[in-house]
């Protein structure tokens, strides 16, 4: 009988087919890690060796395969003879056909997570243990956390090889008769099910005895297909498109099946190429892909790919159109390349055996008309080290040429290496000397001249690359701080306000102080009440958020600084001949003290990229970085090597005015009072505005980030009958559901109105818009509620008679988790699956066509306190005591930062938001403006003695890239 070649993926499942088809499978294997001595012959000092079991022979595991002893250890000595110390990956790369036929894998250097140190032959129950040591790659250190945590993990062997089909009990089970061992990868997560866990042992003789059962059972049947079949197999043959061939399988999918026939359909797809990822077949992509896909199919070579994929990025095609030619196009890609290093090889092959003489003349004698291939030493020079060593192997009389060119090609290398490591030691040696000029007693006798909170800005403007940038850098911030500090306190510090001041050590007159800027002391001593006011009414504050703050305020101040220091310095001339409170409210040094007030405890700074600008319109910076060709990093001398390209574009987005007014009475300006200002008034008035701007900029920056997430690849539904009930108050959308079912766990996206500038001028858009229609008559929402979260809609006002119609867009960029754990689970194993729900969701995230990782999450406290309760999250969650993080911040979870927060965004106690920092944008006016001040007037317009000002602040928030957010939905099945 013909055996079948069979992709052994213990972690895929799969249907079996024909000869030569391949067919995944699941045999998952969940067994406890043991530590092995590190000390082993073969293990890398320092680094742990695990084992841990890979899988089982002589036995029917729970997907019905059966591995034979012997042919196993035929396997794995054929592994250790020409794979030891490969690589395993976090889950199984994609296996594909060589053009050769024989079997590939498509590997990615950031998925691999473990080397396999030894495969052990089977021991006496069966077993077959696997030791390994766990790489230092990203998802390495994420299942080095799990294990260093004793947490439980999975594993699937990855081979290739043939078996045959038997019957065992009744049973159709598969017996391996030949096994390509490639290793073992990790599975992280432990709740699939265990195909070891429920084994039944067998004897040689009984593998034997069904091995022939098969045999005679094979012999006895003819290949004899029905009707329906043989119309099946003929329409896949006539289809030219994916979405034909999609059409196809779904009529096939209805129809009854033996195993014989059900092999013979899908070899029949296979042979059509229709093996692309299930989920890009399922995408119900528009007829105006399908021209180019019909090019795809039929490209030969690698420019014309090139041509068609230009034709393509000019094409108006949606993100669906997009996504499956882009699978058609890398699956083509590979079979071309494949095809190409094939025709290379044989190539090469034939030109050694002299079929293609190198250098070979038709001068050159050759008596006895042999094909002996002649080599010059320029030829060999233009050859890879490879070819040489393979050159002097073969033909010892070039060997002399070889080791010339291979010794002269090492010293260069050599020499090439000794020049990198002096340079790198005289760097190292220059920037020493830089670092110790830094902390000389020159520069520390400077620096106490100057105030605190300037000493440590001066030495991070410090470049200390060499001795002679770190003194001019540092001698140039030094002179424009001293620009900045008061001449009073300069005389206090022993200087002259009408001498040049003259630096002995480097004898050169630097700067002439001469004026008085007073205006820091001013804004000082506001914030120093500000602070004092915070607590009062609420206690100490987040020094830690300040400081993870302080450069994204810094830089917005010292652009508020640059654009207003007319201002301040005729602030600080005013303040030198007497000024009062009344005046002080419409200066800009107060402006100052507001924007200060409301950005260092703001806690949504850590996620988002702050832009200052002034005016109404903010230009956000895009940057794009796209791979020019698909050459390797890796190629031969004299070849065209790799290229990426960056690119830098701007989205100019309409700023938006926040609008808030400040009183302070007659009595607050004058009880307490020391002098002509009342700083604690002024402080008080800082403190409550700042409060007021910073807690709605928090809170319109974490839903801007969650609305971003919802929109990305969100579904929009036209038309749709909703569910209404029956005093016809409420509406409940079906969001991708049924009538009398709807989705009821999905949230629907939330309208948005824009103001946008396109070449006519302001356009005001809204997106995602929901329409309620009753005979296509739409009907007015205001005043009515709506649940985005559960997609319900509450009217203030019953619907009239007629048909329900609605169209609105509902969230695919989602995952949903029941908070509710099933009967007879622990809590604590039930939020494992949290767990791996993040990680499953960081990965998606990473990869094509994303590639944003995360690296931060946001939640509600009460969310927080809640999966916080499982023992798995106790243990994650630990945070280090000198760790420099804000109040909020719990810890990592998948080496993902996570925060809590009690503000009442969009998201409730519903959502878990996970995000890549800096990828919304904020842009924020560095300047306030101000109208006022004006008398206050009570409510009759009788004046009241007070004072009121009017402050005006424009910016814009902007998520450019929504990809780089996800959310996890929480959800109760049983209150």
């Amino acid at each position: 009988m013909k055996e079948k070649m069979i992709l052994f993926l213990d972690n895929q499942e799969g249907e079996e087919q024909t000869a030569d088809a391949c067919s995944p499978f699941i045999d998952n294997v969940v067994a406890n890690v043991a530590l092995v001595d590190s000390g082993g012959v073969g293990f890398i000092p320092g680094k742990k060796t695990y084992r841990m079991l890979g899988t089982k022979v002589d036995v029917v595991n729970g997907n019905k395969r059966i591995y034979p002893r012997q042919v196993m250890t035929d396997a794995i000595n054929d592994w250790k003879q020409k794979r030891k110390g490969a690589m395993g990956e976090a889950g199984h790369p994609q296996a594909y056909t060589r053009a050769d036929g024989t079997l590939g894998w498509r590997s990615a250097i950031e998925n691999q997570v473990i080397k396999i140190v030894d495969i052990h032959l089977p021991d006496a129950e069966g077993n077959v243990y696997f030791d390994f040591q766990v790489l230092d790659t990203q998802k390495g250190k994420d299942l080095q956390a799990i294990l260093d945590a004793e947490g439980q993990i999975g594993c699937s062997m990855r081979a290739g090889g043939k078996g045959k089909v038997a019957r065992y009990n009744g049973e159709e089970v598969t017996v391996a008769t030949f096994i390509d061992l490639f290793g073992f990868d990790m599975l992280f997560d432990p709740a699939l099910p265990n195909t070891l866990g429920s084994v039944i042992p067998l004897t040689d003789s009984q593998i034997e005895s069904m091995l022939a059962e098969s045999a005679q059972k094979k012999e006895n049947e003819t290949q004899t297909f029905t009707d329906e079949i043989e119309s099946i197999l003929e329409e896949i043959e006539a289809a030219e498109t994916w979405k034909e061939l999609r059409e196809i399988r779904k009529k096939a999918a209805t129809i009854p099946m033996t195993e014989v026939e059900r092999a013979a359909v899908l070899a029949a797809f296979n042979a059509k190429n229709c093996f692309v990822d299930s989920q890009s077949c399922a995408q119900n992509f528009s007829d105006a892909v399908d021209p180019y896909l019909k090019k795809i199919k039929e490209a030969e070579k690698l420019s014309d790919l090139v041509m068609i994929k230009n034709e393509v990025a000019a094409a108006e095609l949606d993100e669906v159109d997009r996504l499956a030619f882009n699978s058609a196009y890398y699956s083509r890609l590979y079979q071309i390349k494949e095809l190409q290093e094939v025709l290379e090889d044989e190539a090469a092959l034939e030109q050694k055996k002299g079929q293609g003489k190198i250098g070979f003349t038709d001068s050159q004698n050759n008596p006895k008309g042999e094909n002996k291939v002649k080599f010059t030493f320029e030829e060999l020079m233009q050859m890879t080290d490879s070819e040489l060593q393979k050159i002097k192997k073969n033909k010892p009389e070039y060997a002399a040429m070889c080791d010339a060119i291979l010794g002269s090609r090492a010293a260069a290398t050599a020499q090439e290496r000794l020049q990198a490591m002096e340079d790198a030691e005289k760097e190292r040696k220059a920037k020493e000397e830089a670092l110790a000029f830094l902390d000389s007693d020159e520069v520390k006798d400077k620096l106490e001249k100057l105030p605190p909170h300037m000493r440590e800005g001066i030495r991070q403007r410090v470049d200390t690359t060499n001795l002679e940038t770190a003194q001019k850098t540092f001698n140039d911030a030094y002179e424009f701080a001293l620009q900045l500090v008061p001449a009073e306190k300069l005389a206090i510090l022993g200087f002259d306000i009408n001498q040049a001041m003259n630096d002995q050590k480097r004898a050169t007159t630097n700067i002439q102080v001469g004026e008085n800027q007073g205006w820091k002391e001013f804004t000082d001593k506001v914030n120093e009440a500000a602070q004092d006011a915070y607590r009062a009414f609420e206690g100490f504050r987040d020094e830690n958020l300040v400081k993870l703050n302080k450069p994204y305020v810094d830089a917005i101040l010292r652009e508020f600084d640059r654009r207003h220091a007319a201002q301040l310095q005729a602030f600080a001339d005013n303040m030198a001949t007497g000024t009062s409170t009344q005046s002080v409210l419409s200066s800009v040094a107060l402006h100052r003290t507001i924007i200060e007030q409301m950005f260092q405890t703001m806690s949504a700074m850590q996620f988002v990229e702050m832009i200052p600008f002034e005016g109404k319109y903010v230009d956000i910076p895009i940057e794009s970085y796209s791979r020019s060709n698909t050459r390797p990093t890796r190629v031969g001398e004299f070849k065209p090597m790799a290229k990426g390209k960056l690119g830098l574009a701007y989205i100019r987005a309409v700023a938006a005015a926040r609008k808030i007014a400040g009183e302070i009475s007659l009595e607050a300006q004058t009880f307490p009072r020391s002098g002509g200002l009342n700083y604690d008034a002024l402080g008080r008035l800082s403190y409550y505005m700042g409060g007021d701007l910073r807690r709605e900029v928090s809170l319109d920056l974490h839903d801007e980030m969650l609305r971003a997430s919802d929109e990305y690849n969100c579904q929009r539904v036209t038309n749709e009958t909703p569910d209404v009930s029956g005093d016809r108050t409420k509406i409940t959308l079906l969001r991708g559901g049924t009538a009398g079912n709807p989705n009821k766990y999905i949230p629907i996206v939330r309208p948005r109105t824009r103001t946008e500038l396109t070449d006519s001028g302001e356009v005001t858009k809204t997106y995602n818009e929901i329409i309620v229609k009753v005979d296509g008559t739409t009907i007015d929402l205001t005043g009515a509620f709506i649940d985005y979260e559960n997609g319900v809609i509450e009217l203030a006002n019953p619907l009239p008679a007629g048909a329900v119609t609605v169209d609105y867009s509902f969230v695919t960029n989602v995952v949903l988790f029941d908070l509710t754990p099933p009967n007879g689970v622990e809590k604590e194993k039930h939020f494992t699956n949290l767990v791996h729900i993040i990680g499953a969701q960081k990965a998606l995230m990473s990869a094509e066509p994303r590639f944003f990782t995360p690296n931060f999450m946001t939640m509600s406290e009460t969310i927080s306190n809640e999966i916080s309760q499982a023992e798995v999250f106790k243990n994650m969650l630990g945070i280090a005591g000198t760790e420099l993080q804000p109040q909020g911040y719990v810890g990592k979870i998948k080496n993902i930062d996570a925060y809590e927060h009690n503000e009442p965004w969009v998201g409730g106690d519903t959502r878990l938001l996970l995000g890549r920092r800096m990828a919304t944008k904020y842009g924020v006016e560095t300047s306030l403006t101000m109208k006022g001040p004006y008398p206050t007037r009570d409510e009759n317009g009788e004046l009241t003695g007070g004072d009121e000002i009017y402050y005006f602040l424009n910016d814009a928030a902007l998520t450019p890239q929504k990809q780089a957010f996800r959310t996890v939905r929480f959800y109760r099945s049983q209150n």
